[in-house]
């Protein structure tokens, strides 16, 4: 086969359609045709083409997911299932992943860091953030590390659910001590919080406002 004719796509400047003997047969990037050594009048077959296939996967793969990490941090799961869903090729999401790793844009211990301190600041518990995080792919013992790290310890989460009773219970102002104290801990428990940290919680409360909290 030969390539008779390559030109720029109208609407996407960066890739280019490609002609083998006078007709149509794929686009390309401009990154991959010239690393490819395409050039009009070069003879290609059906090994070739295999091959500049997989190399222009790759190269899409990667400008994706270098779109998708602009707009947020991602794990690795993450990333995997976006690109599992546009269709890649096993291997190319494999190397692309890898080859993000190398590049430093994907860590998933940085990324579950960042996602736990987002989530402790939007008033979410252990349990809360450790679902979201294992629903995002972090390991256990990833999960783990980190709480130690950011020094979100049990007694850590204590204190941030009695502060977020403090100013819920301010809320809850002439309603029943009991039905307040219960819509308390619904809310607590909707936030993740632990039920040891929500009876802490509730006990702080009952100390510093005189209410039972039973």
């Amino acid at each position: 086969m030969i390539i008779t004719k390559i030109v720029p796509l109208k609407r996407r400047k960066n890739r280019r359609s490609v002609f083998l003997d006078g007709e149509y047969a794929f686009s390309v990037s401009d990154e991959v045709a010239a690393r490819c050594h395409l050039k009009e009048g070069a003879e290609v077959d059906e090994t070739e083409l295999r091959r500049i296939a997989m190399e222009d996967q790759r190269r899409e793969a990667l400008d994706i997911s270098f779109r998708l990490l602009a707009l947020q941090a991602r794990s690795r799961k993450e990333l995997k299932d976006k690109l599992e869903h546009k269709s890649f090729d096993a291997s190319v999401i494999a190397d692309t992943l890898e080859r993000l790793n190398e590049l430093g844009y994907m860590d998933d211990r940085k990324f579950a860091a960042q996602r736990l301190n987002t989530l402790r600041s939007q008033g979410k518990g252990r349990e809360w953030i450790k679902a979201d995080l294992k629903e995002k792919g972090i390991t256990n013992e990833t999960i783990s590390g980190i709480f130690s790290e950011h020094e979100f310890t049990p007694a850590e989460e204590l204190a941030a659910a009695s502060a977020l009773a403090d100013k819920k219970w301010k809320h809850l102002a002439g309603i029943p001590a009991q039905a307040a104290v219960r819509r308390l801990a619904g809310f607590l428990n909707r936030r993740g919080f632990s039920s040891e940290a929500i009876a802490g919680a509730l006990r702080h409360l009952r100390r510093t406002t005189g209410e039972e909290d039973e």
